[in-house]
């Protein structure tokens, strides 16, 4: 009698545990097939003349914006009372437009058209408070292997900006953000000061 109970009982364990196994597949298929939405952030369109006038207005700055620039920009959480200009300078930054300043008014134009404006030439020891202000600058180091640097740095230029190396001069030329000719410069003279010839004594 008692192999009986145990024939009974071994199948009724068995299709105890496959149905709990089942069961949690069944939970984890539909967990995959119905996962739980992300929650998607809402973009937030600002007018641009409306960000213009309001940091105008706050730093007395004067602007002018190129015809082709876009009516609005694209931000979020961004109080308009609050604004400053470095602020209004990233927002555009991040929008495809360039900001140069020249003569006192900050001109706002798409940067795609930034290397063919006037873009101010920044010279040795002069700097720029705002780093995403376009600017030009040509850098010498009188090294004749400037030249095969270009290719290194070039894809550290921002995609619009300009690098080119003349010859006669021994120096690049740079058109960009300040913020980043100041990074390429500082590795141009970081490249020529670590690979000087060593001079045996």
């Amino acid at each position: 009698m008692m192999k009986i109970n145990r024939i009974l009982f071994t199948p009724l364990l068995l299709i105890t545990s496959l149905s709990i196994v089942l069961g949690s597949v069944n939970a984890s298929a539909k967990t995959f097939d119905n996962p739980p939405r992300a929650t998607a952030l809402q973009e937030k369109n600002i007018k641009l003349s409306k960000l213009i006038e309001r940091v105008a207005k706050n730093t007395g700055k004067q602007f002018f914006v190129h015809a082709k620039c876009p009516a609005e920009v694209t931000a979020h959480g961004v109080n308009l009372d609050d604004i400053n200009f470095e602020q209004l300078l990233t927002l555009l930054d991040l929008n495809f437009m360039a900001s140069v300043e020249a003569d006192g008014i900050i001109s706002i134009l798409p940067v795609d058209k930034v290397k063919q404006y006037a873009v101010p030439t920044v010279k040795g020891g002069e700097s720029v408070k705002h780093g995403l202000l376009w600017v030009s600058k040509i850098i010498k180091t009188n090294d004749n292997r400037l030249n095969h640097m270009v290719p290194l740095l070039r894809s550290l230029v921002r995609t619009n900006g300009q690098m080119a190396y003349h010859a006669p001069s021994q120096s690049i030329i740079l058109v960009a953000p300040y913020s980043n000719v100041i990074r390429i410069e500082k590795m141009i003279r970081e490249l020529v000061e670590t690979s000087a010839p060593t001079v045996n004594s």
